[in-house]
């Protein structure tokens, strides 16, 4: 049975040590700089399912260069302080999600509000953009440009935007929710509503009758008559019978 060579170190020490190395090294102070806001950027989310996500995700959570994130990524990899479990999909080991947690909570400087603005805004304009390609007939309603530092993706077609919405759906859920207590309720709606082709599509009746319960909220919030209607009869398709035609 082959060992490592040198025990890996775990949880703060890890990460302590990734930083030590560098310093010792000479690498620039401002990559270890990058290296924590990404960690500390993931621990923001990490109470829900979000996590680190993918690639575009995490971008979006730092606002740094999908090329600089990608390189910070592999960074922490070869530190064993995240892994990529699917390609192209991260997730912060038990220990370092702590570690990150326990270092968001003493850092109050960190654009907490920022980040959780520019991931919402990945989710909102990717969803819009997969649920094009399920339903190119669908009602599209305009999208404000996303905020700058987030990195929307654009799937290429049919099969890449299920695959998305596949990988994410758990944490478009969230997304929503995220939304909602981040006081964007015209996102929460949004987001919702680009969620239904996909809900529709795969028969996930519960999920979007759920989700559109939150819609609705948000639509009464902001007082718009339309919305409330639209979410409305996206809760009265969720909730139907199985088997009924919908």
């Amino acid at each position: 049975m082959l060992r490592p060579r040198h025990p890996r170190p775990t949880g703060s020490s890890r990460f302590g040590a990734l930083l030590d190395e560098d310093q010792l090294t000479g690498l620039e102070p401002a990559r270890n700089r990058e290296t924590l806001r990404l960690v500390l950027a993931a621990a923001l989310t990490a109470a829900a399912a979000v996590g680190i996500g993918f690639l575009n995700s995490a971008a979006s959570l730092t606002g740094l260069p999908v090329p600089r994130v990608r390189a910070l990524l592999r960074r922490l990899q070869a530190a064993y302080l995240v892994q990529e479990h699917t390609p192209g999909r991260y997730r912060m080991h038990n220990l370092t999600r702590l570690y990150a947690a326990e270092q968001a909570r003493e850092n109050s400087a960190t654009g907490s509000d920022d980040a959780l603005l520019r991931l919402i805004d990945y989710y909102l304009h990717t969803a819009h953009a997969a649920a094009g390609h399920l339903d190119p007939h669908r009602d599209r309603n305009p999208l404000a440009p996303a905020r700058p530092g987030a990195a929307p993706e654009e799937p290429a077609d049919l099969a890449a935007a299920l695959a998305w919405f596949t990988a994410e759906h758990l944490v478009l859920l969230d997304a929503v929710d995220i939304a909602v207590r981040s006081d964007r309720d015209r996102c929460a709606w949004l987001l919702a509503h680009a969620l239904e082709t996909y809900f529709d599509y795969r028969g996930h009746w519960h999920d979007w009758a759920a989700s559109q319960h939150t819609a609705l909220d948000a639509a009464r919030r902001l007082a718009d008559p339309s919305w409330q209607a639209g979410a409305h009869r996206g809760l009265g398709l969720g909730v139907r019978p199985a088997g009924e035609p919908r």
